[in-house]
């Protein structure tokens, strides 16, 4: 039984203004631990709510959708050996966790497959 069914806004201020923002975690974490810039788009946003929608598991989906599509990027990232840098995911990164780009600091391309 729905209730309150959730709409787009509402799940991207879930992942990007609520209080445990497994998203906004992960952006800090990687900054602090990493020295690396997490950069994503509202396409991003919305295709994560799209499949948080469309699995029928509303806000509480997200986290592991997020989780899902960031595994690979995440991985790259020791490659930089805290030398920083920035890992860009856009929607396609949703569906398919080897579409981002790692670049380091040094401007040098570490890993790119972002495709649209």
């Amino acid at each position: 039984m729905v209730i309150n069914k959730l709409t787009m806004k509402d799940y991207i201020d879930i992942m990007v203004n609520g209080t445990n923002s497994v998203l906004r975690q992960l952006v800090s974490a990687v900054k602090e631990i990493d020295k690396v810039d997490l950069v994503y788009d509202r396409g991003y946003l919305e295709e994560v709510a799209n499949v948080s929608d469309q699995q029928g598991t509303g806000a509480r989906g997200l986290k592991s959708i997020i989780l899902r599509s960031l595994k690979h990027g995440i991985r790259y990232i020791r490659n930089l050996q805290g030398e920083g840098g920035t890992l860009t995911i856009n929607k396609g990164t949703v569906h398919n966790p080897k579409n981002f780009e790692l670049v380091s600091s040094k401007c040098e391309k570490v890993y790119s497959k972002l495709l649209k």
